[in-house]
């Protein structure tokens, strides 16, 4: 795992605007509503503006050196998140747990899923409780 790019990545998302964020879209327009891989773009062109055109594994691996569609990078990054916490806040705080950690938590698709309760429920606001 790249931990420094990591933490760009939480200090961004952390500063932005929630209306600014989607887990469920992914874009490399200028301007345009993005989850975290999507912003990526923004904070590292001088990475990903030589991987032309570009995919989500490849830019996990390139900035991150997270593997797409492992636990992590789903713990992370999954747009499932769309439906229990869609808030750049929420995967501000995943990503720091991995950072923290170094893995996703053993229930990270439960919590995903609605199954058992999300970690970071009460610190974030634009969550759905089962």
């Amino acid at each position: 795992m790249n931990i420094k790019n990591l933490q760009v990545l939480v200090e961004f998302l952390n500063g932005i605007d929630a209306k600014e964020f989607d887990m469920e879209a992914w874009e490399r327009k200028c301007g345009t509503v993005c989850c975290a891989i999507g912003w990526t773009h923004v904070l590292f062109q001088d990475i990903t503006c030589k991987m032309d055109p570009f995919t989500w594994d490849e830019v996990s691996n390139e900035v991150y050196d997270i593997e797409y569609g492992g636990n992590i990078w789903r713990w992370c990054f999954g747009s499932e998140w769309n439906g229990i916490d869609n808030t750049p806040k929420g995967c501000a705080l995943r990503i720091g747990y991995v950072i923290e950690y170094g893995v996703a938590p053993i229930t990270w698709d439960e919590q995903q899923q609605g199954q058992c309760e999300y970690m970071f429920a009460k610190e974030t606001f634009d969550v759905k409780h089962t």
